[in-house]
């Protein structure tokens, strides 16, 4: 049985068999395209990309049926988000360590998760699987719209998808700071500058493209480190500049990129404006935590979120994310039988993969099927000693041929899987990513091929 995902597949791979007919052309444009982002957009952003001009083909039939899915799961983390702030005891276990920012989980707009993206894997049976959910990623799809933009500006009709192209709402340059302006006037933001803020990681990727975005709308946008923000009264400061609103680029709690103690007493001033909902700010410490945590998929599985929960959106849950555990001693729920989920995840290691409970860019992700059987037991017991990991389902995956450029030079044609997002603002979901490789752990920052979107209006 056909589904529009999997029809995304066929047209996918039937670009790719054109492409590799064309070895010098598609050679040519794809030195051209990634050396145009570098040069015209951003330099230091796409020089860790590799933009492989063999495009990601999928009709509107399909945009709705991922959105829809994610739609779905959006309800049920914000049902998630309600119950641990009421105290639930379950949600409150797993969560313990976020237990000193729930004073500053306020929310000025209209959801707990403001801004962000959900990734999904594509099953061979042609359903979308959520993996992450990214609700702590203030960055957005600027940088997919002008790789959209340059390539459909300029590729060669070879590779163009033979249907007319239907835009999808983040496919236009001020996007992003259209969504943003409209959240703050959702807000009730009050006057002053937008400010982007970075923390002790300073991580400034993307600033200047968002930064471009928001002052073509004529918003008023400065960039600093949180711990520079001052109060005078009920009024936040960055420099002289009396701001309204902030775009949170933090990292609070990953494995290599968090907050320090210290960082917590540097912050205070700027924690305080947000306990007093004197500002907007995209994203809130809800969604720094609760939901960007990937336990999230455990907490849903949960019986006091299960009765929380509509038919609908049990179902969704079954359908649309993976079976997932936190890695850590104990007897585990599976089918009504309790099995020990240690020695579980050992015994069927090629059907597990072990996330980080809290990073991005796929850092310390890990396969069972990249270990030998002792020292995948090995991995384990010492990260379950640590609490810190999930034990997540591995998701079998839709196989798209790509056509690329290799590192020594030449054009392949291989399968590969992809690791898709999709980006949310205003609770509704308007863009898409597509990354795809030939290994099991699939990132953009691990050199994973993106792929410009090409989605088509459906017949």
């Amino acid at each position: 049985m056909s589904t529009p995902l999997l029809d995304s597949v066929k047209a996918t791979s039937a670009i790719a068999a054109a492409a590799a007919e064309r070895p010098e052309d598609f050679k040519a444009f794809h030195g051209e395209l990634n050396q145009r982002l570098r040069d015209e957009v951003d330099e230091e952003f796409y020089g860790h990309w590799d933009v492989t001009p063999s495009p990601f083909v999928l009709d509107e039939a399909a945009f709705q049926q991922v959105r829809g899915a994610c739609r779905q799961i959006f309800t049920v983390v914000e049902k998630i988000i309600h119950l641990y702030l009421e105290g639930q005891d379950e949600l409150g276990e797993l969560f313990a360590r976020y237990e000193l920012f729930r004073p500053y989980m306020t929310k000025r707009n209209l959801s707990w998760q403001e801004y962000g993206r959900y990734d999904f894997l594509v099953t061979p049976e042609g359903q979308p699987v959520l993996c992450e959910l990214n609700t702590a990623m203030a960055s957005g799809y600027l940088p997919m719209f002008h790789v959209n933009q340059l390539f459909h500006e300029s590729a060669p009709d070879f590779l163009r998808p033979n249907a007319e192209r239907a835009l999808l709402p983040y496919d236009h340059e001020s996007a992003l700071g259209e969504q943003y302006c409209r959240m703050e006037a959702l807000s009730n933001s009050g006057y002053g500058a937008v400010a982007i803020l970075v923390d002790e990681n300073a991580k400034y990727h993307e600033s200047q493209m968002i930064k471009q975005s928001l002052e073509d709308l004529g918003r008023e946008v400065v960039i600093g480190n949180v711990k520079d923000t001052h109060s005078v009264g009920h009024n936040l400061f960055l420099g002289d500049v009396r701001i309204s609103s902030t775009y949170n680029k933090f990292r609070l709690f990953g494995l290599q990129h968090h907050w320090s103690e210290q960082a917590y007493l540097d912050n205070r001033r700027f924690l305080e404006a947000i306990r007093r909902n004197d500002i907007l700010a995209v994203n809130n410490f809800a969604a720094m935590t609760i939901s960007e945590d990937k336990s999230i998929f455990a907490a849903m599985r949960l019986p006091s979120v299960q009765a929380a929960l509509d038919p609908d959106e049990k179902v969704a849950v079954d359908m649309h994310t993976p079976a997932t555990y936190v890695l850590k001693p104990g007897l585990v729920d599976v089918n009504g039988e309790s099995i020990d989920l240690i020695s579980w995840v050992k015994a069927d290691k090629d059907e597990f993969i072990l996330k980080p409970r809290s990073d991005y860019r796929g850092n310390g992700v890990m396969s069972g099927r990249e270990h030998e059987p002792a020292e995948f037991a090995a991995l384990v017991d010492q990260l379950a000693d640590e609490g810190l990991y999930l034990a997540q389902r591995r998701i079998d995956s839709a196989m798209y041929d790509v056509t690329h450029v290799t590192e020594e030079g030449d054009v392949a044609t291989l399968p590969m899987r992809m690791a898709g997002g999709l980006y949310f603002a205003e609770m509704d979901f308007h863009g898409i990513v597509a990354r795809l490789a030939p290994w099991e752990i699939v990132n953009a920052i691990k050199h994973a091929y993106v792929l410009p979107v090409s989605c088509t209006a459906s017949a």
